[in-house]
């Protein structure tokens, strides 16, 4: 056999074309990945596969077996090729936006289930059977939201006043239980508990009834219009119960010594109609230390609505979150605006020596400098989109989290 020679253009040219990418500046998606590959890239794509239940190895950057093994085992749930190998195709599937995923998860209805009622829905679900539970709902007048299809904040707490009404366990989670009741429920069932989950246009007097997330109306407003007068909220006066209306009346509610259960019932009634109940007057006293004109308490109550909400990685909305995503939406609906990206948040940051209640925290994680944040909860605690467990407390002495920090800041 004849050895040939190849100029060295081509032998380089080749090398070129077969060399094993080094992914540190890429982003994720933009390359295809497979066993040899490495770098932050390969990390992200391992982040993002243990954060959504695929991958149980190391999240070191290197594309090995165990990696691949993850891959294929995303790819046969997605129901594409298993090759183990990341290209576009698999990438289209993970959905990396943050838009609705392609193929049913754990946290959503299946399309092969025979109905909703077989179906487990909670925060983060959305599809066609959240539709028909939204419907239910409304339907039977606990839900006055938007049948969107995404279950949300507004959702949950329309199945958690059914379920109050229902005398079911509380959970805000629509499971057989949830959806046996709501096939059996007739209006002539509800009780005076249960009647605080009907739409604003059912109360003949502003006061006399209970107002919560997911109601409207010039009701709402007036409540609104008597916490930004008392201090406790900085958002508009709208007619819309969100989270934001939520926080402020848990941090009046704290003010005044009541439970905080961000729910206008008799005693919160009162509480608004009492002029020594001011932002001061207590626990709520103290303001964001971004200098942001919401109140402390209003933000960590919006932050922890959403606990539960899974990790999706460059997810911004109530689908899923990722870290910088989840703060960024939080602190929007308390007021004030943060640029997208962990990084850029750390830079845009007033850094501080110690975190103050509704400070940000930073930490190292896959790359060097700040690659991972969370809000400041006091008692060295913090709330955070972890790419393993969703919207979730941790504490800062945890061995994993006290080594990576690298400060804090305000806004």
């Amino acid at each position: 056999m004849k050895n040939y020679a190849y100029p060295a253009t081509i032998v380089a040219a080749a090398t070129v074309v077969f060399a094993v990418p080094a992914t540190a500046d890429a982003a994720l998606g933009d390359q295809t990945l497979r066993q040899g590959s490495k770098g932050s890239e390969v990390k992200e794509l391992q982040e993002w596969l243990k954060g959504n239940g695929y991958h149980n190895g190391a999240v070191d950057g290197i594309y090995g077996p165990a990696t691949a093994g993850s891959v294929q085992a995303f790819q046969r749930s997605a129901g594409i090729t298993s090759d183990g190998i990341a290209g576009s195709n698999t990438f289209s599937k993970m959905n990396l936006g943050g838009e609705k995923a392609s193929f049913p998860q754990s946290s959503k209805a299946s399309e092969s289930s025979s109905g909703a009622s077989s179906s487990v829905l909670k925060i983060g679900a959305s599809g066609s059977d959240v539709r028909d539970l939204q419907a239910k709902l409304k339907s039977k007048g606990f839900h006055s939201g938007a049948l969107d299809g995404d279950f949300g904040p507004v959702t949950k707490s329309s199945v958690t006043a059914f379920q109050r009404a229902a005398g079911i366990g509380v959970d805000g989670v629509a499971g057989p239980n949830t959806f046996k009741a709501l096939n059996s429920f007739k209006a002539s069932d509800k009780t005076d508990n249960s009647s605080t989950a009907k739409p604003d246009s059912s109360a003949s007097e502003t006061g006399s009834k209970t107002l919560r997330q997911g109601h409207t109306g010039n009701d709402v407003k007036s409540v609104q219009q008597t916490l930004k007068s008392k201090g406790f909220l900085s958002g508009p006066a709208d007619g819309q119960f969100g989270p934001q209306t939520a926080g402020a009346v848990k941090a009046l509610q704290r003010a005044a010594g009541l439970s905080a259960d961000g729910v206008v019932g008799p005693n919160t009634w009162k509480a608004l109609s009492d002029s020594s109940v001011k932002n001061g007057s207590g626990t709520s006293s103290e303001k964001v230390s971004s200098g942001s004109s919401g109140s402390v308490s209003g933000l960590i109550s919006t932050a922890k609505q959403f606990i539960g909400v899974p990790y999706v990685w460059g997810g911004t909305t109530t689908r899923g979150f990722d870290c910088s995503g989840f703060t960024q939406y939080v602190y929007k609906q308390n007021g004030t605006n943060l640029p997208r990206t962990v990084a850029q948040q750390y830079a845009a940051s007033k850094k501080v020596s110690s975190p103050q209640v509704g400070d940000m925290v930073f930490f190292t994680t896959y790359k060097a400098g700040a690659s991972h944040n969370g809000i400041y909860i006091g008692n060295n605690q913090f709330i955070h989109a972890g790419s393993s467990t969703g919207v979730t407390i941790s504490s800062m002495s945890n061995s994993y989290w006290a080594p990576r920090y690298i400060g804090a800041g305000s806004f």
